[in-house]
Order: C-alpha cells, then structure tokens, then sequence
C-alpha cells in the first residue's frame, strides 16, 4: 500500500515538473475547489423574495364564491354582476359600490372587507409585500406569509403600520393586529 502511495506521488512529482503538467494539475484543483464550495453554497442558499411571490389563485375576478370568517362570525356570498352576501339571516347586495337589503335598517359593520380585501387588492398586496416565510407540507400544500403595508389599508385605519397575510392553497387569514383590530379574518375564494 505504502509502495503506491509513495509510486503516486513520484509521478505526481515528475508532471508537476513539466509546465504543461503543472498548469492543467493547478486547473484541476481550483475546479474541484469551487465545485465542492459552489454546490455547498447553493444548497445552503436562502431564496430571495422575488422567489418565492405568488399571487391569488382566483383567475376569474368578476365571478367566484368567498366566505369570510372574522372570529365567529360567517359571512357567505359570491360575487357575478353584483355581490350577494348572507349576514346575520339577511340577504345583502352591493350594486355599483352601494349596499342594499332586505330589512329597513340597512347597515353592515364589515363593509371594509370588500373594499380592502377582495382577490384583486390582496393580488395587489401580495405582489407588493414581502415574503416573511414560505412552508411546504408534507401534502404537497404550500404556505405563505407576507408583510404588507399599504396607504390605502393605512388611511382606513388611521395608522402608518403594516398586516400581515398568510396565503394557503385558496384560504387567506389576515392579521390585523398592528392596527389594534383584533378581529381574525379568514378569506376563501372559490
């Protein structure tokens, strides 16, 4: 065994001597050192947030079904022409940005929630915010949380803070926590 060894290292002596020899045994170990650390590198690497951005998974904008969930309370409806929504046993309509139901008093406390949350603002959002963390599950699902800040959500609440969205499959729950609404809204589109 010592005998090749020692047989190896006299014919590495004799072509290193050579200046051909030398450049190419030279070439070699620079190119295994920078594939060993280049590989070590990118499997190490932490993708960028250009990377990992998604956005809705609603193609059709002007037809879908949603249910919104803040805390305990339900809201179901789609949207075609208009959206239709059920609140409270009350069959509500929004027509041209104006509310209308069935009942004399016709008033809706979460009105915010289609002017600030419906799939084009929060496709808005996604692709303006920034990716705090990407999750891949074991069944193949994927999630996302975004930092979103934005003027429009800002003048509504009256503040210069930031929301959070986590996006799963077809499934976004909102945090509004640093506008001191401690509602949780949960949104799925259809």
């Amino acid at each position: 065994m010592k005998e090749k060894i020692s047989n190896g290292y006299k014919k590495y002596k004799e072509l290193k001597k050579v200046p051909r020899y030398n450049a190419l045994i030279k070439l070699g170990l620079y190119l295994v050192f920078f594939l060993v650390f280049g590989s070590i590198f990118m499997l190490n690497r932490v993708p960028n947030n250009n990377e990992t951005k998604e956005t809705t998974n609603i193609t059709n904008t002007n037809k879908y079904s949603f249910i919104y969930m803040i805390n305990d309370i339900i809201i179901n409806g789609n949207k075609d022409e208009n959206i239709v929504f059920n609140y409270n046993d009350v069959e509500y309509k929004i027509i041209d940005n104006e509310l209308s139901c069935n009942i004399e008093n016709c008033e809706f406390e979460y009105m915010y929630l289609f002017e600030l949350f419906n799939p084009i603002s929060i496709n808005n959002y996604i692709k303006k915010g920034e990716v705090l963390y990407k999750t891949e599950y074991n069944d193949g699902t994927i999630e996302y949380k975004y930092k979103i800040i934005d003027e429009k959500v800002n003048k509504y609440f009256n503040s210069d803070s930031s929301f959070e969205i986590i996006k799963k499959d077809n499934k976004y729950i909102i945090n509004l926590e640093n506008y001191n609404i401690f509602d949780k809204i949960t949104i799925e589109y259809k």
